[in-house]
């Protein structure tokens, strides 16, 4: 067994194993066993399994804003920006499908044991909220909300199999929906 391993690299190898088993499907134990570390090495980094999936979770966000950030730079409107969103959404479906399932059975397991995300992951989440808003140039948090409704929904249909895979079609789609909805704003138009 190797003596000495990042966290980084515990968690980077960690999610094949839970795409693998789920994750309810696999304990501590075994996640040592198929990172090669022992169940004691493994908790002095990660004190369980949900503090490890979460820091997980965590890192994806992150990272997925960093790449979306360097691969629109040059994105000037909220049209090349959301375009540019779902384009990098459509070359890293795959990815997004097998996070998309492990979260949900995450999510099942901490809702049979009434449980809920951490704080500290809860925060990830508003960050990751604030940033889109700033990325898209957008302040209403229900546009926001929409626009990740809009992208976990293709993924979601993707994952049943219903889907078109038309993430450019889509974002043109959505796009011209919020224009007309900022513009009836604009124009002093009641939405309700």
């Amino acid at each position: 067994m190797p003596t000495t391993i990042s966290r980084e690299d515990l968690l980077d190898k960690s999610f094949p194993l839970f795409i693998k088993h789920g994750y309810s499907g696999i304990s501590m134990s075994q996640l040592a066993e198929g990172l090669g570390v022992s169940t004691e090495t493994l908790e002095r980094y990660f004190p369980n399994k949900k503090a490890l999936f979460e820091q997980l979770l965590e890192g994806f966000v992150k990272r997925d804003m960093v790449m979306v950030a360097q691969d629109l730079k040059d994105a000037k409107t909220m049209l090349e920006h959301i375009e540019g969103a779902f384009y990098f959404l459509s070359r890293h479906q795959e990815n997004y499908f097998k996070q998309a399932l492990i979260f949900a059975d995450f999510k099942r397991q901490l809702l049979n044991e009434g449980d809920d995300l951490s704080d500290s992951l809860k925060q990830v989440y508003a960050n990751f909220d604030r940033s889109l808003s700033q990325f898209f140039g957008v302040e209403d948090p229900q546009l926001i909300d929409l626009i990740l409704c809009m992208s976990d929904g293709l993924i979601w249909q993707q994952i049943y199999g219903l889907g078109h895979g038309d993430y450019e079609g889509n974002a043109k789609l959505l796009t011209k929906m919020i224009t007309a909805y900022l513009n009836s704003l604009q124009n002093g138009d009641s939405v309700n």
